[in-house]
């Protein structure tokens, strides 16, 4: 699966942010009786968590419509994940 879209940070506090996203999606399979390709749209909206310092963390929901030659699905995801934030990049020198 390839997704390939725009996603826009909003911050809503000093460490939250709320991201939306829209794009264009593609899945492909092979399997024993054959394989193919869909094409779609993705949409969908996530918040992330960066700490000034350490392990941060992101949650995603996501719908996809899908449409291939012979039929159409729609997919709704979830996905969780980590984030490093790295060097703390909010900080000034005085």
């Amino acid at each position: 699966m390839v997704d390939l879209g725009y996603a826009y940070a909003i911050p809503v506090g000093d460490q939250v942010s709320i991201v939306p996203r829209l794009g264009a999606t593609a899945i492909g399979a092979l399997g024993e009786g054959g394989g193919g390709v869909a094409a779609g749209f993705v949409v969908g909206a996530g918040f992330v968590v960066i700490p000034a310092s350490g392990l941060g963390f992101r949650a995603d929901l996501n719908y996809r419509s899908l449409t291939a030659s012979y039929d159409s699905d729609d997919l709704w995801s979830v996905s969780i994940g980590m984030v490093w934030p790295g060097k703390d990049k909010r900080r000034t020198s005085d």
